[in-house]
């Protein structure tokens, strides 16, 4: 204990390295200031991205590399390069095949039945096919059935929600009065700074024919939120959006919140836009933990062994088969395109996907309580104050360079393993890049201190 003391005492040194040191500790506590406040803008979210980027390529490489767990919320059926091919490269995705993947997938008993097709009008090339898909809709209204399908729509330019070609089935509801039937947004977002699909987006507003302020779920919150029979309680949280941003038409509103996979979704508000030609736009807020709880992880991928027991291909089902998996009861069934002909190729911080599996991704983090959590401030100040203090000691015992290579491998060593381990098992993040970053900045701080010493050694003998 008295050797620790006599460690930690810093006045057993000279003026000058106590100078260093409390400028070395005081820079320190400023840099870590700043990346709380640039935490708000794109240069904070980039930093904030370095570090995560890391920690999901890791986790995904892990994942990916061994099988998912039978458990898991998702499974996939895939429309590859040869279904494509045998299907004869078609233009449109046939809806007579969607028809029977959606009947096998429900007759299996899936909670949910995501199709990842736009189908805005009808296939004037294939009308069998929509005959086939409207028939199967009406069976399933009139059988009640218990699975429920989600079809993704847009939202054009002018904030009108686009079209299905079964809008009118879509409204319907089953014997029971149950709705079946879902339009979803099918959005991922990008950052701005490097075009990367990393976060999954709570939903699109837009406006009905009455110009009053809609909500669109997106398929992501829309999936979950089936899954664990939280319809109605997304319901009412979409109607208190909606009468908030049509109360107030120019004010912000505070974001509400929904528990989705054991953990609290905040769900953020939307505005209402009129520009000087009384255009009307709506437009969604941005919260400040986004970044954090939005964030995709990505432990499932295409034709890797974690797909082994989540996947299947559109030629394992043919008409009246029923395929022999039993563990699409209660999932979210995913059914897309993985043809590279269709180009739904999107890059994210792993490389280039699927859209069906970025869309997978998001509900299995959101569904399964992966999401990422943000922790504590003041906590996370705690620990950088802790980090600068152990690296300003440095440059008391040691050269400036070697100091730099001794902070800089105890962080590597020991502060990436913690926060990978705290990322893996409990979803929390410590940016472990902010003090690399800090450490960066050494050795123009040691050159500035080096300069004002001179200057005052030079005016004391001048």
């Amino acid at each position: 204990m008295k050797s620790l003391a006599k460690y930690l005492n810093i006045y057993q040194f000279n003026r000058s390295q106590r100078i260093h040191f409390f400028i070395n500790v005081s820079v320190g506590v400023v840099i870590a200031l700043l990346f709380v406040l640039m935490g708000k803008f794109d240069w904070g979210e980039q930093v904030i991205n370095q570090g995560f980027d890391i920690l999901v390529r890791l986790e995904s490489r892990i994942y990916t590399e061994k099988s998912a767990p039978a458990k898991s919320p998702v499974c996939f059926i895939d429309i590859t390069d040869d279904d494509h091919k045998r299907w004869g490269r078609p233009e449109m995705t046939p809806r007579g095949k969607v028809a029977q993947m959606v009947e096998d997938a429900w007759k299996q008993g899936a909670a949910v039945v995501f199709v990842d097709v736009l189908m805005p009008r009808e296939n004037r090339d294939d009308p069998t096919g929509d005959r086939e898909l409207h028939v199967l809709f009406e069976r399933m209204l009139r059988e009640d059935a218990n699975t429920h399908v989600i079809l993704p729509v847009t939202v054009n330019h002018d904030g009108s929600i686009g079209s299905h070609f079964l809008d009118k089935l879509l409204n319907r509801t089953t014997t029971s009065d149950k709705q079946i039937f879902h339009r979803g947004y099918p959005a991922i977002e990008a950052s701005a700074s490097d075009r990367l699909n990393r976060y999954w987006a709570p939903y699109q507003p837009y406006l009905n024919n009455r110009g009053d302020p809609c909500v669109l779920w997106s398929v992501t919150l829309l999936a979950s939120a089936i899954r664990e029979e939280k319809l109605d309680a997304l319901n009412r949280l979409g109607h208190e959006l909606e009468q908030a941003a049509h109360q107030s038409r120019t004010g912000s509103h505070a974001s509400r919140s929904i528990s989705l996979g054991e953990r609290q979704v905040e769900i953020p508000a939307f505005r209402i836009i009129t520009d000087t030609n009384n255009n009307i736009t709506v437009e969604r807020d941005e919260t400040h933990s986004a970044p954090y709880t939005q964030r995709i992880r990505y432990r499932i991928a295409p034709d890797t062994q974690s797909t082994a027991r989540l996947r299947l291909t559109a030629d394992k089902f043919s008409p009246g088969d029923i395929n022999p998996l039993p563990d699409l009861k209660g999932k979210v069934v995913l059914i897309g395109n993985t043809s590279h002909d269709m180009g739904d190729y999107h890059w994210t911080p792993v490389g280039l996907l699927p859209g069906v599996y970025i869309l997978g991704n998001a509900i299995n983090t959101l569904a399964a309580g992966l999401q990422p959590i943000h922790m504590n401030s003041f906590l996370h100040f705690l620990i950088e104050l802790f980090v600068i203090l152990v690296a300003a000691s440095f440059f008391l015992y040691f050269t400036k360079l070697l100091a730099q290579v001794l902070a800089c491998t105890l962080f590597v060593i020991l502060f990436f393993p913690l926060s990978w381990l705290a990322y893996d098992i409990w979803g929390i993040f410590f940016n472990f890049v902010v003090p690399l970053i800090g450490m960066s900045f050494q050795r123009t701080v040691s050159g500035m201190e080096d300069i004002i010493i001179h200057r005052g050694i030079k005016k004391r003998y001048s």
